[in-house]
């Protein structure tokens, strides 16, 4: 917030009998003291006499560097008759507020100062509220400045001189008496500087940054306006952000770690996925080649008997029972191997399939499910749907199906031993932080301790015989990597296991 301009208004008539506190000086064309009266005198006190001789300029406080430059800028106007602006004067050991109101006469200049520091006196009361801002202000960490119309430097805090460290051409430090009321962009001849000169001068957007000596800034500029006038001059803040930026670094850099670890963990997890395929599929092929040599075999010596007129009806019999069963042996492990390939096609949904959809995600569910009624047709088991919520989200729906499809086939699998019967239970709902929440429970043989940090391997069954091991591997995947989210098992021998699956409703809930 920029503090009330209390330095120039409008010529108004002074006069002694109406206004408190009111001295007068009689100056020559020089502004040098002749003589005083004696309401100068009470405000003066013992010390009055000690400014005859003196320039005018020579009672103001060298604090209110504002109130000297705009004394200079309206004295230096040669048809300048009346000046009427608010200074802070030093008299003696008294420092006093006033409104000084200058003359011309034929002879030099009447001076009427009045105390603008009487108690109730609304004038005061502002000058206080602004002596407070500035003060704030000079504690401030954040650079702060007010350039004048002609863009001279008027105020200015220790931050802001602290920030620039502003030298000269030949790399010496500027004091801040060289810089006041010096035009700032004369000063910013640094290159680092260059973006904030450009933005003075006109050539550049508000709110910027740029790297001075070691430090980042950011900077900010604002025109100022007072009632009289349209444009009176610029707030400029400069704040320092190297530790901000810094921060954004070293959070840029753990994020890039974070990424190639990621891809390390996966090329990992692909490198032993593909051990894990060649060995499961190898197993049932090699004794599919097996079994197919030796149906070759029975039936070379078959063809051999027969064309040597030797063949006996046992014989024949003999090796056909051999062939058919080689060729069963065959089949099975064949069927089992494309079972794996299958699956293993499974772990990434097909990229055209990868299309995400707004749906209410219970509705889809309780249709997924109501499709699975073939897998508990002729048992005992049972499969409900619970959809505690219906949110709409934007999701991948063959993903959606994959996985409910196959927490579903996991319990009926592994749950469940041969004529017992059991139910499994999916639900849906919301969760805080915009969160989706499917879930699968059922009321099985659960899981011992051992089984259940495997569960999410590749290849990892405890019923080799009826499945491939992939089913949970494959749902934790379109999980984590499609939808972003995550999934938890939980189970205890006896007790059932349940799955709970959360992702984000919404891509930019991520």
């Amino acid at each position: 917030m920029t503090p009330p301009d209390t330095h120039t208004r409008a010529p108004r008539a002074a006069s002694t009998s109406a206004v408190p506190h009111l001295g007068r000086l009689e100056l020559d064309p020089r502004l040098v003291v002749r003589s005083f009266d004696a309401g100068f005198a009470a405000l003066a006190g013992e010390r009055a006499d000690e400014v005859l001789g003196r320039p005018l300029d020579a009672l103001f406080s060298v604090r209110d560097r504002r109130g000297i430059l705009r004394f200079d800028e309206l004295i230096s106007h040669s048809n300048a008759d009346h000046i009427d602006l608010d200074i802070h004067l030093r008299l003696g050991a008294r420092e006093l507020l006033t409104r000084l109101l200058l003359t011309r006469t034929d002879t030099g200049w009447l001076a009427f100062i009045e105390d603008l520091g009487g108690a109730g006196n609304l004038v005061s009361e502002l000058a206080q509220s602004r002596e407070l801002w500035r003060e704030v202000v000079h504690q401030s960490a954040e650079g702060v400045a007010v350039l004048g119309g002609d863009g001279k430097l008027l105020e200015h805090n220790p931050a802001f001189f602290r920030l620039l460290d502003l030298r000269s051409t030949r790399n010496i430090p500027l004091s801040e008496e060289a810089v006041r009321g010096a035009a700032l962009v004369d000063l910013l001849i640094d290159d680092s500087l260059s973006p904030l000169r450009d933005h003075l001068a006109g050539r550049a957007p508000l709110g910027r940054e740029l790297q001075h000596r070691g430090r980042w800034l950011e900077f900010a500029a604002r025109p100022l306006a007072l009632p009289r006038q349209r444009f009176a001059g610029v707030w400029l803040s400069l704040r320092d952000i190297t530790e901000r930026r810094r921060a954004e670094r070293l959070r840029a850099a753990l994020d890039l770690a974070r990424e190639e670890l990621l891809r390390k963990e996966k090329l990992a997890a692909l490198g032993g996925l593909v051990d894990g395929i060649a060995h499961e599929i190898g197993n049932p092929l090699g004794v599919a080649v097996t079994a197919a040599n030796l149906a070759h075999d029975q039936l070379h010596e078959l063809r051999a008997s027969f064309e040597a007129g030797i063949l006996r009806q046992r014989d024949m019999r003999h090796h056909l029972q051999q062939a058919l069963a080689a060729a069963d042996i065959a089949l099975v492990n064949l069927r089992r191997a494309a079972a794996l390939v299958a699956g293993v096609k499974q772990i990434a949904v097909d990229s055209s399939e990868k299309v995400r959809q707004d749906m209410s995600v219970g509705t889809y569910v309780g249709a997924v499910v109501a499709s699975l009624s073939p897998l508990t047709s002729g048992t005992p088991h049972r499969v409900g749907v619970d959809v505690r919520a219906d949110p709409v989200v934007s999701v991948f729906p063959a993903a959606l199906a994959q996985i409910v499809t196959n927490l579903v086939h996991n319990a009926l699998t592994h749950a469940f031993p041969a004529g017992r019967p059991g139910r499994v239970v999916v639900w849906v709902d919301r969760v805080a932080g915009e969160q989706v929440e499917i879930g699968c429970r059922d009321d099985g043989v659960g899981m011992t301790a051992g089984t259940l940090p495997r569960i999410f391997e590749p290849f990892f069954t405890t019923a080799r015989d009826q499945g491939s091991g992939l089913g949970l591997y494959i749902v934790h995947n379109l999980v984590t990597d499609l939808l972003r989210g995550t999934i938890v098992a939980r189970a205890a021998p006896e007790r059932g296991a349940t799955f709970i699956v959360r992702f984000p409703a919404r891509p930019g809930d991520l």
